[in-house]
């Protein structure tokens, strides 16, 4: 009886690992209990509506990625992956929750959620495999995960059991190397962005009431600025995401879910000009949203960045 409760066990493992998929997100695609991915007017890439990914599955952020409308619900265990940005295409994997929408990402402390790099290292050297084949020619883009590779080619393969470290390169008699000089696990991937509806200050930054001649975060705001408390969010181009990318306003008990146990890992993806992506970007979240348990790691720009809002957050860590 015990052997056959151990073989029942073992078929059923088994089939749980086969199930596994890795999935990308891109235009098409369908996520359990959400439309189609697809892409908006503007050419965004835009999951509009709720949706609950599955922590057996791994997902890859090919670009930019909006949830508009809905919740996003993530389970503990689910790892999700964000592709660097490609060529002159400002374009890395990022997540942004937009004001109208909600994530509910409920990790725990042995089973967390986990954000990080899709770069790939199918000759298992350390280095991210690049397109090209030289590994070592830091200018070149990432190679993208296809349809050849699994879960094992991954640079970072065991997110959970085994994390990446830091860097490749470490000067021990300098004790720190520019980063022009040195691989840095960094930098790899966008972020994750949570914008939401409670109000800022920042009119008094912009001097005033905005309006469609205004300045928002050092660019010209086109008419989805409309309310005093109402900005740009930083590491998104306002010229392409349009309304998406707005954050702020009235409400400073607005909801944008809950984060709980989440680890952001490798990511701050600069998208020119300054413009860097934080591992967690919070725009007017207000008081009635979730934060805690939560650490960015080897993160090329902030670890944390607060835009206003009302959010009281606890239990962070940033390395």
């Amino acid at each position: 009886m015990k052997k056959a409760f151990t073989l029942i066990s073992l078929c059923a493992a088994t089939a749980s690992l086969a199930s596994a998929a890795v999935v990308r997100i891109e235009a098409g695609v369908s996520l359990p209990g959400s439309p189609t991915v697809s892409v908006n007017g503007l050419g965004n890439l835009v999951i509009d509506g709720d949706a609950t990914l599955n922590s057996s599955d791994q997902y890859i952020l090919t670009e930019i990625t909006y949830v508009t409308n809905g919740t996003l619900t993530i389970p503990a265990g689910t790892i999700i992956r964000g592709e660097q940005t490609t060529g002159a295409n400002n374009d890395p994997g990022a997540l942004v929750i937009t004001r109208s929408a909600q994530i509910d990402a409920q990790g725990t402390a042995a089973n967390p959620d986990i954000l990080t790099t899709a770069a790939l290292d199918t000759n298992s050297n350390g280095l991210a495999d690049r397109v090209g084949g030289n590994d070592a020619i830091t200018s070149a883009d990432f190679v993208e995960f296809g349809g050849g590779n699994d879960e094992n080619d991954f640079l970072d393969i065991d997110p959970l059991n085994s994390p990446l470290g830091p860097y490749f390169g470490w000067d021990t008699a300098d004790r720190y190397t520019s980063p022009l000089a040195v691989l840095e696990y960094r930098g790899m991937w966008g972020g994750l962005i949570i914008c939401g509806n409670a109000p800022t200050s920042i009119s008094e930054i912009n001097g005033g009431i905005l309006t469609a001649s205004s300045l928002a975060d050092g660019v010209s705001a086109p008419s989805q600025i409309d309310d005093p408390f109402e900005g740009f969010i930083e590491g998104i181009a306002p010229g392409v995401s349009g309304e998406l990318g707005v954050y702020g306003g009235r409400n400073p008990h607005d909801s944008s879910g809950s984060l709980r146990f989440v680890s952001i890992r490798h990511g701050g993806s600069d998208i020119g000009d300054g413009n860097e992506i934080n591992g967690l970007t919070m725009g007017a979240v207000g008081a009635g949203t979730r934060i805690e348990f939560v650490e960015v790691y080897c993160n090329a720009d902030d670890g944390f960045e607060w835009f206003g809002g009302r959010v009281n957050c606890k239990n962070l860590v940033a390395a």
